[in-house]
């Protein structure tokens, strides 16, 4: 499960299309509030983020989840 962070909606279906077809299942998220949440709630297996996302950026988010220790492994 990957979990993909991208405020532009045809950028999120263009990687959405493309890991399907690895069949690999997707989850959306369009700005950095979102991609937290889903993160805790989902425990997806990759976070693939835009740095510059609305609300709270890539970065900060990236810090959020690091600071939640069962996420520790999560490349």
């Amino acid at each position: 499960l990957v979990l993909v962070a991208e405020e532009n909606q045809p950028r999120r279906q263009e990687i959405n299309i493309i890991l399907d077809l690895y069949g690999i299942r997707v989850l959306e998220a369009k700005d950095g509030e979102e991609t937290v949440y889903l993160t805790v709630r989902e425990r997806p297996d990759l976070v693939l983020l835009n740095s510059h996302l609305p609300c709270l950026d890539g970065f900060e988010a990236v810090r959020l989840i690091r600071n939640i220790r069962a996420f520790d492994e999560m490349p």
